[in-house]
């Protein structure tokens, strides 16, 4: 039973905390992602009882299984392509509808595999008109050697995702999208694109096919990166493990008041496609430069970034590698950004300085980075910045005190980056948005047209949750 696990603590925050947009079943939600991520391990034995009290939700069938189904519904990105997930998933709705039967002969049994038929691509006049429009997410547009955390849409997918949205969408300016969103959501047929940490590629590669479709965007730049020569800490550190010729068995990483220690004792260095095919987000880590960095990768999003730099350069010296420049995955320099400030496609907006988890910086240093990112790209580009994108922005990432700080440094509208809002109704502070996986054109079409409650998987960087040692 998913309700008698006890996680670590650092399991329960890694994987984003319990989602408070769900009014019940948030630990089936939050056993599911730990579930997509690690091996699951189960037994026979009791080791608890549940006492059905007068005012369980178990009590309420039909409350339940929505409940549970929305959840399970939620997966279907993240498992789209595999037959056996998708066989699991037909199994657990069985489950739940078998387990709380429907009071309607209305509600059947219809198997995943065959709700995800094929749509014309066409402008569909039969689109939920109830339904709000989408604020799609972006990182990067190229095809990187190594993309653990599927941030990359190749060139030829985005010019095919452009040209389906100037035929199907009504495709918004971020300053025309704000006005509409602090009076509330945007309407049915309306997209806003979005771009998020400020990779020089969104100008070089993604500007030319923004231009060629006539298509606006806007793009988050976290400013403490600009010119950073070693690029995104998630970036470098894939290139010092992966690049390394060889790994010792184990780290041992102190860092002030942090350690970390990791042991890589009977776990193959590498595989076939170890870089180039592996996913963080759908495939458990299997060799030690995956264990590795998976682990490291959550230690360091913990942690501030001055202790970012020094594990860097500990990790470095401990692998015999050296702290390359960034290339293709470098960030914008502070000419390239004034560039695109002057480009009528393009609005700019912060994703604070350092690109910190705001949740775990107290309310000070939340306003620090929200306001100082603000001030950086109103420097440069001599206009106000009324729009940000919160770094990570999960449920867990984002909290009070960071949404008010938002409010009071003058934000219109902030953005998540999960496709459900923290709350039941619109709110300009927390704009939902869907992470763009990289498809092809007809592949794109059938994923804007799905269905709006099963959302769409955010990738966010998302960590690998045990940790042996101590963390921030």
């Amino acid at each position: 039973m998913h309700a008698a696990v006890m996680y670590q603590r650092i399991t329960f925050h890694a994987m984003g905390d319990f989602d408070p947009s769900l009014d019940a079943c948030e630990d089936y939600d939050l056993s599911l992602r730990v579930a997509r991520r690690l091996p699951i391990a189960t037994h026979a034995g009791l080791v608890a009882e549940y006492r059905r009290h007068g005012t369980a939700i178990t009590r309420d069938a039909d409350r339940m299984r929505r409940a549970a189904l929305r959840v399970l519904g939620r997966q279907r990105a993240h498992i789209e392509g595999r037959d056996d997930l998708t066989a699991a998933s037909d199994e657990g709705r069985a489950f739940w509808l078998g387990h709380y039967p429907p009071t309607s002969i209305a509600s059947a049994v219809i198997p995943l595999s065959a709700q995800a038929g094929p749509v014309p691509a066409t402008r569909r006049s039969g689109r939920n008109r109830g339904s709000a429009g989408r604020v799609l997410m972006y990182h990067r547009i190229g095809e990187p050697a190594r993309d653990p955390w599927g941030l990359a849409v190749s060139p030829v997918h985005f010019a095919e995702h452009l040209e389906v949205l100037r035929r199907e969408r009504n495709v918004m300016s971020l300053s025309d999208a704000t006005r509409v969103l602090e009076a509330g959501p945007l309407p049915a047929d309306a997209v806003l694109v979005t771009f998020d940490d400020g990779y020089a590629d969104n100008l070089h590669a993604g500007l030319p096919a923004l231009e060629r479709h006539e298509v606006p965007a806007a793009v988050f730049v976290s400013t403490g990166y600009f010119g950073r020569p070693h690029g995104f800490w998630w970036d470098e550190l894939e290139r010092i493990l992966f690049e390394a010729p060889s790994l010792p068995g184990s780290l041992e990483l102190d860092v002030r008041a942090s350690s970390l220690h990791v042991d890589l004792a009977g776990l193959p260095e590498r595989q076939a496609g170890d870089a180039a095919d592996w996913r963080a987000l759908t495939g458990g880590p299997s060799t030690a430069r995956q264990v590795l960095y998976e682990r490291l990768w959550t230690w360091m999003w913990l942690v501030l970034d001055a202790e970012r730099e020094e594990a860097l350069d500990k990790v470095a010296t401990w692998a015999g590698a050296q702290r390359t420049p960034a290339g293709a995955d470098r960030p914008l320099s502070t000419s390239e950004v004034a560039e695109m400030a002057q480009h009528p496609l393009l609005g700019l907006g912060a994703h604070t300085v350092t690109h910190p988890r705001l949740s775990g910086l107290t309310a000070s240093m939340q306003r620090l980075e929200i306001r100082e990112s603000a001030r950086t790209l109103e420097a440069i580009s001599g206009r106000p910045t009324f729009a940000m994108a919160y770094p990570f922005g999960g449920p867990g990432d984002v909290d009070p005190d960071s949404v008010r700080a938002a409010s009071e440094v003058g934000y219109r509208v902030a953005f998540m980056a999960v496709p459900e809002g923290s709350g039941g109704g619109h709110d300009r502070l927390g704009v939902p948005r869907h992470y763009v996986p990289d498809l092809d054109g007809d592949e794109f079409v059938r994923w804007l047209h799905a269905d709006e409650d099963a959302g769409s998987a955010v990738p966010r960087e998302e960590p690998a949750p045990v940790l042996t040692g101590s963390a921030r």
